[in-house]
């Protein structure tokens, strides 16, 4: 039995200010050593916030984390001070953000950012940094690695940019690698590429990879469990088999008609009706049901708490599938 790496136990986040409004509602999972974990939802479900929350990045302006625990294995990520949560980033836990070009500084070469990843962390000298940079980059398959150290972010391209950041993501060799909507900006062939590169490292490396996106393709291909998020809350968590093969939240159900399938006859795509709602005004009972084919009173009037069913999978809904 695999041991849990990174368990959130109850994890609420809310705004700062007179006016609190919740974002991440009783967030609860845990990923086991090794596995690679989806979490998918539309825009402004959480998926994002969550990651944010588990490396305390969250702008201290404007949110906090209200109760509910972050632990990396034995430690409480949210009692740390700034100095100590900087040390678990990037050595314990790496983070693939979702555009390269807004999280590379565009003012320094590739490898005066690699070599800062090592000089906070390691005890490495000029020539060690500069050889396990190298390494880094031909691991993720970047051609000409001595050149390319040399080269500004504006100079690659974006797939290589999001190679620059798997790598620097990787340099300490994490025990937890966060990938958020790594493949995003780039073109399909591009994506698979990508993919392929955090599939083999994931091997390589026996890390934990969370892995947040919202293209279920992406997660059939590449991830052994899900958890599905709407409007701060998890509805859904089941392994990839089951929640592709017999989804029990409608939500989920409709995120996978809405994919689109080789081989069927469709001419149009199925749709969700309606928006994710505003933080400020979620509504009363499921926040699913303003949007839900099957809403009954039941699902108007009272939230549903997630629970576990009989198959050992976890589901938000009073009229489960």
């Amino acid at each position: 039995m695999l041991s849990p790496v990174l368990n959130i136990n109850n994890l609420n986040v809310e705004t700062t200010g007179r006016d609190a409004y919740s974002i991440l509602d009783n967030i609860h999972f845990q990923v086991q050593a090794g596995e690679t974990l989806a979490i998918v939802g539309e825009s402004g479900s959480g998926k994002s916030m969550t990651a944010l929350s588990i490396l305390g990045l969250l702008p201290e302006s404007g949110l906090r984390i209200s109760s509910g625990e972050v632990l990396l294995e034995e430690t409480n990520l949210t009692n740390l001070s700034d100095k100590n949560m900087n040390q678990i980033r990037g050595k314990e836990i790496g983070m693939i953000f979702q555009e390269p070009m807004t999280s590379l500084n565009p003012s320094f070469t590739i490898g005066n950012q690699l070599a800062e990843t090592f000089k906070y962390h390691t005890n490495f000298f000029r020539k060690e940094i500069r050889e396990q940079s190298i390494e880094l980059l031909r691991r993720v398959k970047i051609p000409d690695p001595e050149e390319k150290l040399k080269a500004y972010p504006h100079e690659l391209s974006g797939g290589m940019r999001q190679r620059v950041m798997i790598a620097m993501a990787l340099a300490c060799n994490p025990k937890v690698l966060i990938a958020d909507e790594p493949t995003t900006a780039l073109d399909v062939t591009i994506q698979a590429q990508i993919l392929d590169i955090l599939s083999d490292l994931q091997k390589s490396y026996g890390m934990t990879v969370i892995l947040i996106t919202h293209d279920l393709g992406v997660v059939a291909e590449t991830c052994s469990r899900v958890i599905v998020m709407y409007a701060g809350q998890i509805v859904e968590e089941g392994s990839v088999d089951e929640i592709f093969e017999s989804p029990k939240h409608p939500y989920t159900k409709a995120l996978l008609l809405s994919m689109p399938m080789l081989g069927t006859s469709k001419k149009k795509l199925h749709t969700i009706k309606g928006v994710v709602p505003d933080i400020k005004k979620m509504p009363t009972g499921c926040r699913f049901h303003p949007r839900c084919e099957m809403a009954t009173d039941m699902c108007r009037q009272q939230a549903p708490k997630l629970e576990q069913t009989e198959d050992g999978r976890r589901v938000r809904c009073w009229n489960k599938l």
